[in-house]
């Protein structure tokens, strides 16, 4: 009507967002691509290097509860946080730890079963602090997620460990067990004052809000990253608050928003590469249990958008990844 020729428009309704959103997987990309190259003897050893940053995690955690300070991006109101900005990512990133030190505790056996006493307490401290971790964070998630990488973990190290004989057998799963038990209970109390006010949390009208966006846009969504700007120009006035809303603390209904129905081919993709793993090793459980936790927590926040979590992802990827392509090599 106003006589200007068509011109391409871009798919995204932010092209500089979907750009920077672009960028914000190389962490991942990078540490998935160089995982898969890797030995499985050259991967166990990263999964004992995370086992040990979540560690050194814990124990910072504690010295910032303790000193009030020591935090790496600033006050966070007195919260433990480890490295992370976000009590929320630092809890679900230990929890994801406790399956993968499982499986450092299942292959550190020898050949008859046994592991030495001093391998035992150390493995067992480490767990050990991975759940105090988690308690101390007063993380809801955290607590929540606790109970099943505690109870998927041992139960795992129970069915890994029937080479051993005796009561070797049950040692470890029952001391982490014990261990879980304890510090399930006092996660639940410390984050017990916000699971109180979890009828006032602004998430369920924000999710609401947030899957009418995901209908809106459909079949390919704003674009990647783009809910902020998409969110900001329908907001309501009965919602309005004074903060700023970043993301749907819901990863799963964000991606909907930003990326449609595309955003289901690497979602195939990727359980595919799961399922064909799981069918391989008798290890993966321990990896398939971590992702599992990473993918629960994404249903309340968004730890997969924070590059620590997004490397741990690509390392637990790549890990079923290069068990199908080793097992095509036995194969040939």
């Amino acid at each position: 009507m106003a006589g200007v020729a068509p011109v391409w428009r871009p798919l995204s309704l932010t092209p500089e967002e979907t750009l920077d959103a672009l960028f914000g997987v190389v962490p991942f990309a990078a540490v998935l691509m160089a995982a898969a190259c890797l030995s499985p003897h050259q991967r166990q050893r990263l999964w004992v290097g995370t086992a040990i940053l979540a560690f050194a995690s814990v124990a910072l955690g504690a010295l910032q509860l303790a000193s009030g300070g020591l935090r790496l991006y600033g006050d966070r109101g007195g919260a433990a946080v480890g490295f992370f900005a976000n009590r929320n990512h630092w809890a679900v990133w230990l929890a994801a730890s406790l399956p993968i030190l499982a499986f450092v505790m299942s292959r550190s056996s020898s050949r008859d079963g046994r592991m030495a006493p001093l391998a035992v307490a150390i493995l067992l401290a480490t767990f050990v602090a991975l759940l105090a971790g988690v308690a101390i964070s007063g993380s809801r998630a955290g607590a929540v997620l606790l109970a099943p990488a505690v109870m998927g973990s041992v139960f795992l190290l129970w069915r890994q460990g029937g080479r051993g004989a005796g009561a070797r057998r049950f040692l470890l799963p029952a001391a982490a067990a014990a261990a879980g038990l304890i510090f399930a209970i006092l996660g639940t109390w410390v984050a017990a004052s916000r699971f109180a006010g979890a009828g006032e949390d602004l998430r369920f009208d924000l999710w609401a809000n947030a899957f009418s966006l995901a209908l809106a846009h459909l079949p390919f969504g704003a674009g990647g990253g783009s809910f902020s700007a998409v969110y900001m120009g329908q907001e309501t006035a009965d919602v309005l608050t004074a903060g700023f809303v970043n993301q749907a603390h819901n990863d799963w209904v964000e991606i909907f928003v930003e990326y449609g129905v595309a955003a289901i081919l690497p979602m195939v993709l990727a359980a595919i590469v799961v399922v064909r793993g799981a069918r391989r090793d008798s290890n993966a459980p321990f990896i398939i249990l971590a992702l599992a936790l990473l993918l629960a927590a994404s249903i309340v926040d968004y730890p997969l958008r924070t590059p620590a979590l997004q490397a741990l992802t690509g390392l637990l990827l790549a890990g079923l990844a290069s068990t199908g392509q080793a097992h095509r090599r036995r194969r040939a």
